[in-house]
Formats: structure tokens, C-alpha cells, sequence
């Protein structure tokens, strides 16, 4: 007996999770990913599908940097007809599981490594896309935490990412407003002011979304620290709430 469950995290559009035969599957465009033992199920990477068309992917050579399980970021661009993907990760059970879901789906030139972010990279891309952890902490999970700023990873991936970027190549980045992206937040320049810096010659909004924070949540836990952060940033009195942001940075 098949179960079809719809799942729709920001209201942005519908997408499926498949239970049959004891297994559960993500149903993405033509292909069934399932999901490992954790359950895990893409959330805000979905965003990208607001961003990356056709038009953007068509042709081009695209790495996703820290693919997880399900390398959802890549396949994306997979499906709007990307010449082809690389997708790395850090940990060698998403190597090994997404690998599998590329063999399930017969995904051709689809590629997935061991990488921690650009260790073991050595090829330049059209394209280059991350949903990195950026949750300012003072500890806590690697897949949440920034570092206490939460800007750790966002700007070692702003560094990197220029010399393994095609001239004209494209950075985009899911990031949280309030780490001060055009604007300050906080005593610290903004990203934009810093990508200006490295060496980006152009930064670009593609995608803008409400985020509402909910109690016992790991950003709701953080916003204390946030604050001690980031003070120009507001996240109302009572209806807590941020905003999502896809950043396209142009080399």
C-alpha cells in the first residue's frame, strides 16, 4: 500500500513524501530519494527552486557545497538542465547515501565526493551553490552553528569560492537577514560590504521568505545571543520572526 503525504515547509509550493513498502521517499521532479533511518527531509534548500531556472542552469557546470543526504540544492540544478553537478560534503554517510540515490535514479553526470568544503575540489564551476550553517552559537550542532557570529563558514565559502568560480560565475548563498546582509546589524560591515571586499563585483536578492520563529526552536534558543550580536536587528515583540534570503554574488 502506498501513502502520499503532502509537504509544503514555507508555503511556496506543494511537494510529496512517498511511504511504500516500509520505505519513505522524497519525491523530487523524476526522481525518488529516500530517506535514510534520521528521516531527514529537505527544507529551506527548497527555496532554490524559486531561484534556480532554466535559463540560470541551462549548460552550465555547478558544485554543490555540502550536499547532505539528499543533494537536493544539486538536483535542482539537474533538473533545469545543468550540464553537470558536483556535489561534496564533509561527512562520508551523506557521500555514501546520496551516491546510492544517484545510482536509484540513474542521475548521469551527477557526481558526489568527500569534501570538507573545498579540500578536495579541483575543478572550476559555472556555478557554485551552499546552504551553509550559519546559526550564531556558542556551541551546538554542526549542522546549525556559524561560530558565535555565525558568519564562520559564510565567509570562508565568500573567499574560497572565487578561485574555483568560471569568470562571470555565480555564488549563491541562503542566508538569514539578520547576520547583516545589505545592511549592518551590528558593529561589523555588512556581507555585501565584505564581498566587495574579497573581490565580488555585484550581489544580487533572487528570493526573499518570512521565517516564523517558533518557541523551542534552535533559532528561538538563540536569539538572546543574536541580540548580544547582532542589536540592530528586530525580531518583533511577540510574533518572533526573520526573513530567508537567497544572495546571488556575481565574480
Amino acid at each position: 500500500m502506498e501513502r502520499i503525504e503532502k509537504y509544503n515547509p514555507f508555503n511556496t509550493r506543494d511537494y510529496y513524501i512517498i511511504e511504500k513498502e516500509g520505505k519513505k521517499y522524497f519525491n523530487y521532479k523524476n526522481a525518488l530519494l529516500e530517506l535514510c533511518e534520521s528521516g531527514y527531509v529537505p527544507k529551506s534548500g527548497l527555496l532554490y527552486d524559486d531561484v534556480l531556472t532554466q535559463e540560470a542552469c541551462e549548460g552550465k557546470d555547478v558544485l554543490d557545497l555540502g550536499c547532505g543526504y539528499l543533494g537536493i540544492l544539486g538536483l535542482i540544478a539537474y533538473y533545469n538542465k545543468a550540464k553537470s553537478v558536483d556535489s561534496i560534503d564533509y561527512d562520508p554517510e551523506c557521500v555514501k547515501w546520496f551516491n546510492k540515490l544517484i545510482q536509484d535514479n540513474r542521475l548521469e553526470n551527477v557526481n558526489c565526493f568527500e569534501s570538507d568544503y573545498f579540500q578536495n575540489v579541483k575543478r572550476m564551476y559555472d556555478i557554485i551553490l551552499a546552504n551553509p550553517p550559519q546559526m550564531p552559537m556558542l556551541n551546538g550542532s554542526v549542522h546549525d552553528s556559524g561560530g558565535v557570529d555565525g558568519r564562520a563558514y559564510i565567509l570562508q565559502i565568500l573567499k574560497e569560492s572565487l578561485t574555483h568560480l568560471k569568470d562571470n560565475g555565480d555564488l549563491y548563498l541562503l542566508l538569514f537577514d539578520f547576520l547583516g546582509l545589505e545592511k549592518r546589524t551590528g558593529d561589523m560591515p555588512s556581507l555585501l560590504e565584505m564581498s566587495q571586499e574579497y573581490g565580488y563585483h555585484d550581489i544580487e536578492e533572487m528570493f526573499s521568505a518570512d521565517k516564523i520563529i517558533t518557541p523551542g526552536s534552535v533559532t528561538y534558543d538563540s536569539i538572546p545571543h543574536i541580540n548580544s550580536i547582532y542589536p540592530l536587528y528586530d525580531f518583533g515583540q511577540e510574533d518572533k520572526k526573520c526573513k530567508i534570503k537567497i544572495l546571488k554574488f556575481k565574480k
